[in-house]
């Protein structure tokens, strides 16, 4: 995909080198990038992504997303200024996967407590109804009567898309998420379609 294709959408300041550079990934951890990837310098409660934009080059990042434009520029790699790193990554994130959210009837729980037994009632109420239905929280991914373990209630941003993507290819048609405070406030859940939602 094109690095053109996954930034529409995004709010843009600047950009220094091409927006047709051929994009391979998109992450926001450079421990895990892979070469022709898209690197998200984001700022964190304790690190900050600008600081590892050197290293994401080095390991065959091609451009890089970030709120403040480094000192030194690498030739060949494009880097693209944006107000807001999180909400940024988010549309990317939708983008890289085909925005899938806007093709599920997605239902997102908050509230201090409770969500994980309101998640779990509403995906016992599809499945006894026949209606294809995956729910993403606490316990994991369920969908299919089939279970992914997950490290996280609220799913990192590109996981999310990813495993929102994965589902509709799977053919389901509803999702429940949990959505949790901390998800909320680092924007995870930016830029995801949701058709209702439940506060407990």
């Amino acid at each position: 995909m094109k690095l053109k294709e996954l930034l529409f959408g995004v709010s843009i300041d600047a950009v220094l080198g091409s927006t047709s550079v051929s994009i391979e990934g998109v992450t926001s951890d450079s421990r895990v990038l892979g070469t022709n990837s898209l690197f998200v310098a984001i700022r964190g409660e304790h690190h900050d992504g600008h600081d590892h934009i050197s290293d994401a080059v080095k390991k065959g990042g091609v451009a890089v997303l970030c709120e403040e434009l480094p000192k030194k520029q690498k030739d060949g790699v494009t880097y693209v200024q944006t107000p807001q790193s999180r909400s940024a990554y988010a549309v990317v994130a939708s983008n890289y996967h085909n925005n899938p959210s806007s093709k599920l009837g997605l239902i997102g729980v908050t509230g201090t407590n409770g969500k994980t037994s309101v998640a779990d009632m509403f995906y016992q109420f599809f499945r006894l109804n026949n209606k294809p239905v995956a729910s993403i929280g606490t316990l994991g991914i369920k969908y299919n009567k089939k279970f992914l373990k997950t490290s996280l209630t609220t799913p990192d941003t590109i996981s999310l898309h990813k495993t929102l993507n994965f589902l509709k290819k799977k053919k389901i048609e509803n999702v429940i998420i949990e959505a949790s405070s901390h998800g909320l406030q680092q924007e995870r859940l930016h830029h995801i379609d949701f058709k209702s939602a439940i506060f407990t």
